[in-house]
C-alpha cells in the first residue's frame, strides 16, 4: 500500500490582462510504513511541474538508514494542451536498528523557492521467526543465527552470519560489522572469499556462503542486542518478459546481462542473560 504524502504549491503572478499560474507538486511515499531491519522499505520522490525539470535533487538526511539509489525516470504527459513533466526518484532504505523513525520533511528548491513534504513515520521491529522463515521467498538474503537465545553471565554464545542465495551474487562486500554492546567477543571466522555449501530452508534448496562467526560471553545480566551485519553486492536484473531480439539473443550470457546493487541485511537478535546461579 502506498501513503502519498502531497503538497500543491502554486505560484500566482498577476498581470494587467491575464493570469498565470506556475504549479509545482513535491510527493514523497513509502511502499510500507511497518517493518523490519531486513526488509527494504522503498521511498519514492515525485516532482510534478507544469515547466520542464531540470537536475533538482532534494536536500534530506536519512541518518538512521542505509540508503541505495536514487533510481530515476521522467514523463512527460499531454492533455489537451496542457503539458506536465515529472521526475521521481526512488531510494531503498534499510533500518540501521530498530524503533520509530521519522523521514523528512524533505526539502526542494526549485527556481529560489522552497517546497517540502510533510514528514512519514515508519516503524521498524525485530523480525520473527516466522518472517525469517518467509525469506525462503527471497533469491538472496542475510541470515543470523544464534546457537543459545538464552545464556548465563559469561556463557559463550555462537552467532553466525550467513549469505543465502539462489541466484549468482557478484562484488560482494561488507557494508556494516555488527555491534555487540553487553558482550565480550571473539572472532572466531570472517570471510575473504564465497565459499558455500548446500542447505534446504523452507523446502528451498540454497548456497549458503558463511561471512563471520563470533563468539560472545556476555558480560552482564538481562536482554542484549546482537546487531546486524550488512553486505552490498551486485545481482543479475531480472529482464522484461517482453524483451527485444537482443535481449533473446544475448540470453544467459553472463557478459552482456545487466546487474543491479542491492544491500543485504540481518536481523537483529535477542540473547536474554541470565545472572550466574
Amino acid at each position: 500500500m502506498n501513503v502519498w504524502l502531497t503538497i500543491p504549491l502554486v505560484l500566482w503572478v498577476l498581470a494587467a490582462s491575464s493570469v498565470s499560474a506556475a504549479t509545482i507538486q513535491f510527493e514523497a511515499s513509502v511502499d510500507r510504513t511497518r517493518a523490519s531491519q531486513s526488509e527494504p522499505i522503498r521511498l519514492t520522490l515525485r516532482i510534478t511541474s507544469d515547466e520542464q525539470l531540470g537536475q533538482v535533487p532534494p536536500a534530506f538526511d536519512l541518518k538512521d538508514f542505509h540508503v541505495e539509489g536514487p533510481a530515476t525516470s521522467t514523463r512527460m504527459e499531454m492533455r489537451n494542451t496542457n503539458i506536465t513533466f515529472s521526475r521521481e526518484l526512488t531510494y531503498v532504505l534499510y533500518a540501521k536498528q530498530t524503533g520509530t523513525f521519522t523521514i523528512g520533511p524533505l526539502q526542494l528548491e526549485m527556481d529560489g523557492e522552497y517546497y517540502q513534504t510533510k514528514p512519514i513515520t515508519l516503524e521498524i521491529v525485530r523480525g520473527t521467526s516466522s518472517a525469517q522463515t518467509g525469506q525462503a521467498d527471497k533469491p538472496i538474503f542475510v541470515l543470523a543465527r544464534a546457537d543459545h537465545e538464552r545464556a548465563y553471565v559469561g556463557q559463550q554464545v555462537t552467532v553466525s552470519y550467513d549469505l543465502f542465495y539462489r541466484i549468482q551474487p557478484h562484488n560482494v562486500s561488507f557494508n556494516k560489522l555488527p555491534t555487540f554492546v553487553g558482550f565480550w567477543t571473539e572472532d572466531l571466522f570472517i570471510a575473504q572469499q564465497l565459499d558455500s555449501h548446500q542447505e534446504v530452508r523452507g523446502s528451498v534448496s540454497f548456497n549458503v556462503a558463511p561471512l563471520r562467526r563470533v563468539a560472545l560471553f556476555p558480560t552482564s545480566a538481562g536482554t542484549h542486542a546482537v546487531g546486524t551485519l550488512a553486505v552490498s553486492c551486485d545481482i543479475p536484473q531480472q529482464r522484461s518478459r517482453r524483451g527485444g531480439v537482443l535481449d533473446d539473443f544475448f540470453a544467459g550470457d553472463p557478459f552482456f546481462g545487466r546487474s543491479r546493487s542491492v544491500l543485504l541485511q540481518s536481523e537483529e537478535l535477542q540473547i536474554e542473560v541470565l545472572p550466574l546461579p
